[in-house]
Parts: C-alpha cells; structure tokens; sequence
C-alpha cells in the first residue's frame, strides 16, 4: 500500500512538472531587449474571464511603444489565470513595467515569460538605464556579446 502510495505521489510530481511553465532566464536589463512595448504603469482594475485575467492598466511612462500606441493613456492587459500556463496575478495600484510584443484586438498579453515586474524590485541602475533612454543602447550593444539564456521552471 505504501509503494503504490508512492507511485502515484512520484506520477503526480512529474505529471506537474511536465505541465509547469518553463520561461528562458534573462537577467536585467537585458530582460527588456527585443520588447515592442514597454511601459511603467499601474493595474487598475481587474477582471476574470474564463481562462484569462484582463487588467485596464493606467500608461504612465513609455519606454518603448509602436507609434501606433503613441498616446495611448489605458491598455488592456490580460494574463492567463492558471500559473501552468505562465500566467500571473498583478497587483492593483501599484507601479509595475509592463512588457509585451504583440497587441491582439487591442489587447497585450503578458505573464511570467515576459518582463512584467513591481517597479520597486528593480535595481537603482536598472530603472535609471529605463527612464534615461539607454535601453535601445544596451540592447544594441548585446549583439556584440550575445544574450545569456537558461531554461529555468517558474512558479506562477
């Protein structure tokens, strides 16, 4: 009884491991690189839709954003509620970068393999390098020496 006990705790953990979301690691800055959008904003709102969490999310500093947002005050953000499936939970009315590359019925997706992240978790030089503009430099300058890339299990 034991043994088979056992066996399906061991079935239940590599069943869960084969389902879990796998991100490449990328240290920051180099984190943001290669990102069409890119902004410092707040969630505002919150909303669950079946499997997916939309978010109105306030735009507050642009960092890099297609000219076809330029402007653009409110975005709608959505996540996948389930962390297997590399979504996330944002909290409201606190400052987060937001990171995406694509906008889909005016929609940008995000989760734990692109670089949403709290403000404040952010080195000094890293949010410094971000609101003076240097990123597009940094960014360049890694073609030089090529991106760092692991594949790392993240919690969602």
């Amino acid at each position: 009884m034991a043994a088979m006990f056992f066996g399906l705790v061991l079935l239940s953990a590599c069943v869960a491991l084969c389902f879990a979301c796998r991100c490449p690691y990328r240290p920051y800055p180099e984190y943001f690189c290669g990102y069409d959008i890119l902004f410092k904003g707040q969630a505002l709102s919150e909303v669950v839709e079946g499997s997916s969490r939309y978010y109105t999310v306030r735009v507050d500093q642009v960092f890099q954003m297609p000219p076809s947002l330029s402007g653009a005050l409110v975005l709608l953000v959505a996540t996948y509620t389930q962390g297997s499936m590399c979504g996330m939970t944002l909290d409201l009315n606190t400052d987060i970068v937001f990171a995406g590359s694509s906008l889909s019925y005016g929609v940008m997706r995000t989760g734990t393999c692109q670089p949403t992240v709290v403000w404040s978790g952010l080195t000094t030089e890293v949010q410094t390098l971000l609101t003076s503009a240097g990123l597009g430099q940094y960014c360049a300058n890694l073609t030089n020496t090529g991106p760092q890339t692991t594949l790392t299990p993240l919690d969602g």
